[in-house]
């Protein structure tokens, strides 16, 4: 399972329960290391790098699960908000799955292309959540807008909604 640092704490925490309920054991987010200025930007392009830490969302396991795929000992993938090819999954090797599941907010990537099965995601105007910034501090997110196509949000994860 690849997950995203972009995620809200809650989102993370789902990811993580989900992981172990499908005795999941390779998980991980994707780093982000940007160039920061020491003031307004981070090193860190991720919001809640720290958030999946405490979670244990971030295992540095990101390599074992590319060479995996690659290798073909992982057979089923899934990808929460973010492209496998930035994971170090090549196009080729999406392919070698039995199961790509992807969930993202358009389907715009390469990963999203080759899913086996595709779900939409909230972007973060769309969810509530929290996370945890680099100096350990809890901030909040509130919902800025509705999602699109009567779907209910619960962080990531959606319903259809059957009112219309």
């Amino acid at each position: 399972m690849i997950a995203s640092a972009r995620m809200t704490n809650e989102e993370l925490f789902l990811a993580r329960r989900l992981a172990m309920t499908l005795s999941i054991e390779l998980f991980d987010v994707l780093p982000r290391p940007q160039k920061g200025d020491g003031f307004l930007i981070s090193e860190d392009g991720n919001p809640n790098t720290m958030g999946a830490k405490l979670i244990g969302a971030a295992t540095g396991k990101l390599q074992e699960i590319a060479s995996g795929v690659s290798s073909g000992t992982i057979k089923s993938l899934l990808v929460l908000g973010e492209d496998a090819l930035e994971c170090g999954v090549s196009e080729t090797d999406l392919e070698k799955l039995d199961s790509l599941v992807v969930t993202a907010i358009l389907p715009a990537t390469r990963t999203t292309a080759s899913a086996t099965v595709l779900l939409p995601a909230a972007s973060w105007a769309e969810k509530r959540g929290s996370m945890i910034n680099l100096k350990g501090r809890l901030q909040r997110l509130n919902q800025a807008i509705s999602s699109p196509g009567g779907l209910a949000t619960t962080g990531r994860f959606f319903a259809t909604s059957s009112r219309r």
